[in-house]
């Protein structure tokens, strides 16, 4: 995602700091979707633009930044870059576990902002990435607590007695019960078994 294409939400109540990182934003390419000067306005304001990253300052009236993060990572996940006069660990670990994936101190540069939003959209995309890891991985799960417990299975031919009395094949019914799909193909055995004429001795002669 180049600068022109991120669209970033400013938030910050302070005129002066608000005008100067759109002035910054604008000078690195970015495009500015919009602008608010509390955490509730924040929240309503990234479910309505759908920024691509949020600049959000901490100390705010009606709602602080650290609260108005924790709640758009609950409603909409989005990278958020803090803004902040203070530069103290404590603040920063309350902004990192409320969804902050970037930390800026006032007055921000340029190249500050620039390499804050690459890091926080950076982070972002190895989030969902790990988030759908994670979701596939329990489907598959899920998938194989499904087949628990006593499955009837032909010892002749390997039909599975199901749930609707119907004898089935053994892929056809794994398939039914789980994420698992099958390819076929034939073991060296079986094909040694069903082809002898590739595998005896006269295969090799010329």
């Amino acid at each position: 995602m180049t600068n022109q294409q991120t669209r970033v939400l400013i938030v910050e109540d302070d005129c002066l700091i608000r005008d100067l990182v759109h002035e910054q934003l604008d000078k690195e390419g970015y495009e500015v979707v919009g602008e608010a000067v509390n955490g509730v306005e924040a929240i309503s304001r990234t479910m309505e633009l759908k920024p691509d990253v949020v600049l959000m300052d901490i100390r705010m009236p009606e709602m602080d930044g650290i609260e108005a993060t924790r709640q758009i990572w609950r409603n909409r996940p989005t990278p958020v870059v803090v803004l902040s006069a203070f530069d103290t660990p404590q603040l920063l670990d309350e902004a990192i576990a409320a969804g902050a994936s970037a930390y800026l101190i006032k007055p921000p540069t340029r190249g500050d902002i620039n390499r804050a939003i690459k890091t926080s959209v950076a982070r972002f995309k190895e989030f969902i990435t790990v988030k759908n890891q994670a979701t596939e991985l329990q489907n598959a799960v899920n998938g194989l607590d499904q087949l628990q417990g006593i499955i009837n299975i032909c010892a002749s031919c390997k039909r599975i007695h199901d749930e609707n009395g119907d004898w089935v094949p053994l892929e056809l019914y794994i398939e039914r019960h789980s994420n698992v799909s099958f390819s076929h193909g034939l073991c060296p055995d079986c094909a040694e078994t069903l082809y002898p004429k590739f595998f005896g001795p006269k295969a090799y002669d010329d």
